[in-house]
């Protein structure tokens, strides 16, 4: 029998507060929250040890309870996601290998969770818990995919994890796993959304896709919980079907009578206002504004320049931030402080995940602002300045504050991140524009809230938000005119709506968006329907619309467009973008940088992709429409093409600052990183033309040719006899070869002519995959049949196949009847590779017709002959098989058994291109069509989410052969 407080003292390192005994009891009963109300302190993050120890006394008492087997973590401030993901695997961690300093008990106890969560899985895995996130170390690595029985927590943004559960895949997720994760998402599944307050379309959509679950046949019941200290209405809509279950007020009353909870509860954190006057009564420039404001920040901050302390500063936008940073260097270099730099941190969500991973790893700034009960503070004052990419969740804390005027609900996240522990008294100094703030009090006065400022010199108003935020906080106001912003007195406050930001108006959710999705096989190009972002985002334009910006040196190898225009974007596909690569800019920041460089390279080649995950090669002179050196398209145009857009760059052009944030000072070429993910993952070679004959270089991580130190005689009769050679001497597989790249002159020594003469060739670069990489790298999943160490046939794998199945149904607990249509879907589900084109594909040079023992699943071979195979899918020509099959036939879920066969590499949704036909079938059209409408009709029988989930089970039962054939364990 587990015992909660062990197991939590044993993951945590320290006692649970009450209200996490009491959410783990209601987790116990079966009972979710649809919205836990926890005060700033207290450890939100928490949900997820909590959900660990109530998964596991389920899963051990076998529990007739739905409980989630997934939890997902939704931050909406991308520089918090890896530090959520951290906490997760340091539990993941202690689960494998508990703490030697741990006591008896405890160590007892977490050798009883993993022994639970082992006995969980259909398979045995690396790790007993699979840790996604869409950004960092384990982005994208899918293992929550893999196995649906397994445990899995997976952390990420709203619009990555909004994305999936809409169909819609946000980080070039292909059709293979856009209805898989929807599925996994909207079955089986705890979604927990972090400060809930600041996403709140993505909270109405959320709501209302779950009520749609509901409607339909539900398989395994998922739940929405939202977190957060700062909710302002629980209801979100007067439609709400049932009153929500709210957990926090009642829960927390317990925890005063702890004394480390009451000291973080009762933290002494005091607010004073600092009004800044303007220099005169004539009217500014909005650039001179900020040079005043940031001025007032300045000197602010030099009070503390002879203290030991930390202190944060909290600004709006990006360009007051890098006002200030440069201004207080040059305040701490005038002080006569040599090391200024180093004492000062920019955070913004601009920030390229290769320096924000850096930052919290290594940087010392950062790490001086970790929260320890008894911090010990280095000699001189250091400084974090940042946007609200560091306002909610980010482990720090600081001992003093200086910040702006923003919305309510965002002063709150700013005074949480002060004093935290409640370790001494600290003081946050609030700055706002005197001539803005009284320009507002004249437009309340004049109760009219669309009134213009009069005058020419007149000053805009503030914020209406923000003024509003200084009335509710003024209204604690001592005699001394301090106000206490501890969480208990902040939770005293009696909301003013319009205090808080308005958030932007969310289009409904209906049945036609979500078919319109769930048509997973189209992209956008084929099939037009609206982005998913509105229902993530809103309909107007806020500042959460972003564009992502990636620089590649490997684009000089591209062909041109006019050449070749789908060899650039499949060389940015063959390499997935990792989340270090991304730096995430403001769309209208965005613009102004992609104007410049477009000014500068206007010739220069890119690839776009669009919010709706569409590639497109092009050039940043067709993007912005350059005449004469300057920029013709508009800007209302660049925001609509750049909304929520991937931009990847050559590397040679564009700039990064140190910390990572996109310059506008150009041109600079930006570190290559796509290497530094996984230096082993790939390896590239470049091979150029000499003579009659090609010879290889590798590529190495810093984007340099070099000399490779092998036995192989380095002179090749052509590109792709040099791929096959290397891939067999490394046991790798070509996972892209490009048609042709830059252009390079030579002396062409080989025909015998001293002449010097310069000959035009070009260089080609092809990608070697490890032969164990994980399978979202495969661009073709026919590929995953290749580099077998053994060969398998068709008959071993499909009986793999439908072992795997029936472990899966059993761990699952599924229902009988849909338990054998899965099975048997598994045991056919792979009949169509016994074609003579698809054996040719693979190089099975002893494959007979009459004989489907000598068709092969799985092959030695590194490479897949796309033009022997000319586009057929071996799923649809299984399905033609499975229509005829006797036992199919019979079964009463018919349907779904072909369904499920066809789609199970992500066609069929709804449909099979021409080119994927059975070429040895003549009615394939009839079948084609038969598909499209099985898949209307399932669709509307299961629901979205579940149809797709029950997809995912098939799918889960061919990777898991595949892996365990792999690995010799068959």
């Amino acid at each position: 029998m587990l015992n909660f407080t062990v197991c939590f003292k044993a993951l945590t390192g320290y006692e649970p507060f009450s209200w996490q005994q009491k959410l783990y009891e209601r987790f116990v009963r079966g009972e979710i929250p649809d919205v836990s109300d926890i005060p700033t302190g207290l450890g939100k993050t928490s949900v997820i040890a909590v959900w660990l120890i109530a998964l596991a006394h389920h899963l051990s008492s076998k529990s007739s309870l739905p409980f989630p087997r997934r939890l997902v973590y939704v931050v909406d401030r991308r520089t918090v996601v890896d530090q959520s993901t951290d906490e997760a695997e340091s539990l993941v961690k202690k689960i494998e290998n508990p703490d030697s300093t741990a006591s008896p008990a405890e160590t007892n106890a977490l050798r009883m969770l993993a022994e639970i969560f082992k006995n969980a899985a259909c398979a045995a895995h690396d790790k007993l818990i699979a840790l996604s996130t869409l950004r960092g170390q384990f982005a994208d690595n899918r293992e929550w995919c893999v196995d649906p029985a397994r445990p899995a927590v997976i952390v990420g943004t709203v619009d990555m994890i909004g994305s999936r559960l809409l169909f819609s895949g946000y980080g070039g997720v292909g059709r293979y796993y856009r209805s898989t994760q929807a599925g996994l998402l909207g079955q089986d599944a705890l979604i927990v959304i972090d400060e809930a307050q600041l996403s709140p379309t993505f909270v109405t959509t959320a709501i209302a896709a779950y009520k749609y679950q509901r409607r339909s046949q539900e398989i395994r019941r998922s739940w929405l919980m939202r977190l957060s200290a700062t909710i302002l209405n629980h209801n979100e809509s007067d439609e709400q079907d049932e009153k929500e279950i709210v957990f926090g007020k009642d829960e927390i009353a317990d925890d005063y009578k702890n004394e480390i909870a009451r000291k973080r509860l009762m933290a002494e954190k005091r607010l004073v206002w600092h009004p800044v006057k303007p220099e005169s009564d004539v009217k500014e420039s909005s650039k001179a504004a900020n040079e005043r404001f940031a001025n007032a920040i300045v000197e602010s901050a030099a009070k503390f320049f002879n203290q030991s302390t930390a202190v944060i500063i909290y600004l709006k936008t990006v360009e007051l931030v890098n006002v200030v940073e440069e201004k207080l260097a040059g305040k701490l270099k005038a002080a006569e402080i040599a090391d200024a730099k180093e004492r000062i941190l920019k955070i913004t969500d601009e920030m390229r995940g290769y320096e924000r991973d850096d930052l919290v790893k290594n940087n010392k700034i950062y790490k001086y602002f970790k929260p320890k009960e008894n911090r010990v503070l280095t000699e001189g004052c250091r400084f974090i300045i940042a946007t609200a990419a560091a306002e909610v969740g980010v482990n720090i804390d600081a001992e003093h504050g200086i910040c702006d005027l923003v919305a309510y609900e965002r002063m709150i996240q700013r005074f949480g991140r002060i004093n935290r522990l409640g370790n001494k008294a600290a003081t946050t100094t609030v700055m706002y524009d005197e001539a803005q703030f009284k320009a507002c009090d004249v437009l309340e006065k004049n109760s009219s809230n669309e009134a213009a400022p009069k005058g020419k010199n007149a000053a805009q108003p503030i914020d209406r938000t923000a003024y509003y935020a200084h009335s509710v906080l003024q209204s604690r106001a001592d005699e001394d005119g301090g106000i206490d912003v501890s969480p208990t007195a902040l939770r005293e406050i009696e909301n003013d709506e319009r205090a808080w930001s308005v958030p932007p108006h969310c289009p409904p959710l209906d049945s036609a968006q979500l078919d319109d999705w769930s048509l997973t096989t189209l992209n956008q190009n084929d099939y037009a329907r609206p982005l998913v972002a509105y229902w993530l985002r809103g309909v107007t334009a806020d500042n959460s619309a972003t564009t992502t910006f990636c620089w590649r040196a490997d684009l000089q190898f591209a062909a041109s467009i006019e050449d070749d225009k789908d060899d650039i974007v499949n060389m940015v596909k063959a390499v997935p973008v990792a989340p270090q690569e991304k730096a995430d800019v403001a769309v209208h920041r965005a613009i102004a940088l992609v104007k410049k460089l477009a000014e500068k390279f206007r010739e220069k080649q890119l690839v776009i992709i669009d919010g709706g995950g569409t590639y497109e090669a092009t050039t940043l002179e067709k993007i912005c429409g350059v005449t004469d050196g300057k920029v013709s398209v508009k800007d209302d145009e660049l925001h609509r093409k750049l909304s929520f857009a991937t931009l990847i760059l050559p590397n040679e052009i564009g700039g990064l600052d140190s910390s990572g944030n996109p310059l506008q000072e150009l041109p600079k070429t930006v570190t290559r990183v796509e290497d530094r993910v996984d230096s082993d993952l790939w390896r590239r070679l470049v091979i150029t033309q000499e003579g009659k004959n090609f010879v290889a270089q590798e590529l190495d991580a810093d984007g340099e040719e070099k000399a490779i130190d092998n036995e192989l005689p380095n002179k090749f009769p052509s590109p792709k006899a040099i791929v096959k050679a290397y891939c067999k001497q490394w046991k790798r597989q070509c996972h892209f070869i490009s048609n042709k790249g830059e252009s390079v002159n030579t002396n062409d020594a080989d025909d015998g002519d001293d002449s010097n003469v310069n000959v035009k060739h070009h260089k080609f670069v092809a990608y070697l995959l490890k032969r164990d990489a994980p399978e979202q790298f495969s661009s073709n999943r026919d590929e995953s049949s290749l580099n077998r160490d053994k060969e398998l046939s068709v008959t071993q794998h499909n009986a793999d196949a439908r072992r795997c199945a029936e472990i899966i149904c059993e761990k699952l607990n599924l229902d009988s009847s849909l338990a054998s249509a899965i099975i048997l879907a598994a045991s056919r589900h792979d009949n169509g590779k016994a074609r003579l084109c698809w054996q040719r594909a693979i190089g099975n040079e002893n494959y007979d017709r009459e004989n489907i023992e000598t068709a092969l699943a799985k092959s030695g071979k590194t490479w897949f002959d796309q033009q022997a195979n000319a586009g057929y899918r071996h799923e649809f020509g299984s399905l033609i098989e499975a229509t005829r099959d006797v036992e199919i036939n019979r079964h009463p879920h018919r349907e779904l058994i072909l369904h499920l066969i066809a789609a199970h590499h992500g066609y069929a949704r709804p449909y099979f291109p021409d080119r994927a036909f059975d070429r040895e079938e003549p009615d394939s059209k009839r079948f084609a069509f038969d598909t499209m409408q099985r898949f209307a009709r399932l669709q509307r029988q299961y629901g979205w989410w579940q149809l797709a989930y029950l997809e995912s089970l098939l799918k889960a039962a061919d990777g898991l052969a595949s892996r365990a054939n792999q690995k010799g364990t068959q």
